[in-house]
């Protein structure tokens, strides 16, 4: 996964695929939307939610650590539950 967040910090753009970096990188799924990152009080926890605009591909995180350049954090992925994930971060 890639994610491409604007400088503003409100706007992003994914992209699920393959191999990347080489000959054979596939983009199987590509999005864009907004950003909602909050604490939730509920939860305990800093989350990150980035809303499709088609609806179709929402992913909500749970934060571990961040910084203007890193993500960890942990991913609801459907029915197979929370994956832990870290990510590099380029804006726009």
């Amino acid at each position: 996964m890639r994610f491409y967040i604007s400088e503003d910090g409100c706007y992003y753009m994914m992209q699920e695929g393959e191999n990347w970096g080489t000959p054979e990188e596939a983009i199987d799924v590509e999005c864009e939307g907004t950003i909602d990152w909050h604490w939730d009080d509920e939860d305990s926890a800093q989350k990150l939610h980035f809303y499709d605009d088609a609806g179709e591909q929402d992913r909500l995180f749970w934060l571990y650590t961040f910084d203007p350049t890193h993500l960890s954090g942990s991913v609801l992925w459907g029915d197979a539950g929370r994956f832990d994930m870290w990510f590099t971060v380029v804006t726009y």
